[in-house]
This record gives structure tokens, C-alpha cells and sequence, in this order.
């Protein structure tokens, strides 16, 4: 069943933890400690041009491939005239990217004309046809991939054993100090905060948690196949210490929710 959460106001570096539980067979692999990407020395602060207000992310994890879909929606405050906008993505495969904005001349959205991405500094720079004017607000949109990875941060994949001892596998995040890149396209720097909506679809067996309350629930098909479908949203503004979010298959197979704590 799709469950979705109540809004919180969470900033990009959150470590909202996302956790989906499946039963597979264990495939051996060796965690590597995260790092602290703040002291890489070509760490750059992005470019001001637009600042985000707002993220309406999606993610469709699967156990069984270690693959993730996303899609996320990001509003905008444009600061500056504008045909470029950078944001940080690492170990992501865009599929697309457009923006629209009511201050635009054309109506429908526009593609990007060029996705470039830097190693150096984990960015990608979006080209568009347009300006896009200073004072208006816009709402970029990126579908992407990626992979649940096995070196603990990011959007990563872990393991646990039941009662029964059998190895069942979960996808999580670490998000800290800047690796929710990882996990989505995004202004991944504590400055910037902004108000997120999280949807999160997953097969209809599993169980959704989350210390943040419960939207709503709803299953919605998938090529024939039930799967549930969870939101998360908005917390007051301010430093968000912990946000949980469990997938995962219970004895009885119900969703439990639990408590965001915001300091």
C-alpha cells in the first residue's frame, strides 16, 4: 500500500533514512567507511543564480537489481537572469531535465539543451534556450537513475538476518555531510535550506516507515503490479537532527510510523 507522510521543512544534508526491507539471498560485498566530502579542496559553493524553496523528490528502489528511479521537482527563486542552473549530482544518470516558469516566453516547458557534468565538483550545469528572468520563481524537473551502492553513503544497500537466519537486503541513506547528491539531483550545501515532499513506491508486500506521520496511503499499478506508494513532507524551518523512513515487510504486515525530531 502506499503510504504518505505529513510535511517537513528538512535541508538538503538531512540524513533522512530511507530503509526498504525484501527477503534475498545474501550477495557478499565489503562496506567502505563514508568520508567527509567538506574536506575535498576543490569543494565549491554553486553558483547564486537561483535558490531552492521547494522539493517534491520520488523514488522507486529495487532489491532486486540494486537500482533506484527518480524524479524530482525543484521551485525556484531566480536571483539573477539566467540561462544555466548547477546543482550537485553524484553517481546519477539524468534522463532529462526541463524548467517552467510563467515569466518565460514560451508556455510549455523547456528541455535542457546540454547536461554537463563536472567530477571535480560533483555538479551537473543545466543549458537551457530561455533566460530565465531575475524575481521570478521557476520549477526545474530531472528524471534520473542510480545505483543503491555498498559503500554506506549516499542512497546505499545493506543487509540484515531474521530470526531465521536468512539474509534479507534494504536500501538506505547517509546523507551527511554531502552525500545526499547520491540520492538526488540537489543544492546539497547546509546554507540552503528548502521544504520537501518525499514519495517513496515500493512493492505492495512491504512495509513503509517513517518517523514523519502518514499523509496518505494508496497503491498505484506498475506494468500490472501492485506497489505502495508513501509521501513524505514538511517540518518547521530549522536543523532537522534525525528523519527515519523504513520499507519493509512486518509479521503482520502493517505500516508503522514514527517521530521527526526538529532542533
Amino acid at each position: 500500500m502506499p503510504t504518505t507522510w505529513s510535511k517537513a521543512l528538512l535541508f538538503v544534508a538531512l540524513p533522512l533514512y530511507f530503509a526498504f526491507l525484501a527477503n534475498y539471498f545474501y550477495r557478499n560485498y565489503l562496506p567502505t567507511p563514508a568520508t567527509d566530502m567538506t574536506s575535498n579542496p576543490d569543494r565549491k559553493v554553486l553558483p547564486s543564480n537561483v535558490k531552492p524553496l521547494h522539493y517534491d523528490l520520488t523514488l522507486t528502489p529495487n532489491l532486486e537489481t540494486f537500482k533506484f528511479d527518480g524524479t524530482v521537482k525543484i521551485n525556484l527563486a531566480v536571483k539573477h537572469d539566467t540561462e544555466k542552473i548547477t546543482l550537485h549530482a553524484q553517481d546519477l544518470e539524468f534522463g532529462y531535465a526541463k524548467v517552467h516558469s510563467t515569466s518565460l516566453k514560451t508556455e510549455t516547458a523547456q528541455l535542457a539543451t546540454e547536461i554537463k557534468y563536472d567530477e571535480k565538483t560533483l555538479s551537473a550545469t543545466l543549458s537551457f534556450p530561455e533566460t530565465i528572468p531575475h524575481g521570478s520563481e521557476a520549477t526545474l524537473e530531472i528524471g534520473f537513475k542510480g545505483t543503491l551502492n555498498d559503500k554506506m553513503f549516499g542512497f546505499y544497500r545493506s543487509s540484515y538476518q531474521d530470526a531465521q537466519g536468512n539474509t534479507k537486503y534494504l536500501a538506505t541513506t547517509q546523507f551527511e555531510a554531502t552525500h545526499a547528491r547520491r540520492a538526488f539531483p540537489c543544492w546539497d550545501e547546509p546554507a540552503l535550506k528548502a521544504t520537501f515532499d518525499v514519495t517513496l513506491v515500493v512493492p505492495s508486500e512491504l512495509v513503509a516507515l517513517s518517523n514523519m506521520n502518514i499523509v496518505s496511503e494508496k497503491p498505484v499499478k506498475d506494468s500490472g503490479t501492485e506497489v505502495g506508494k508513501t509521501e513524505v513532507g514538511k517540518t518547521e524551518v530549522g536543523k532537522t537532527e534525525v528523519g527515519k523512513t523504513e520499507v519493509g515487510k512486518t509479521e503482520v504486515g502493517k505500516t508503522e510510523v514514527g517521530k521527526t525530531e526538529v532542533v
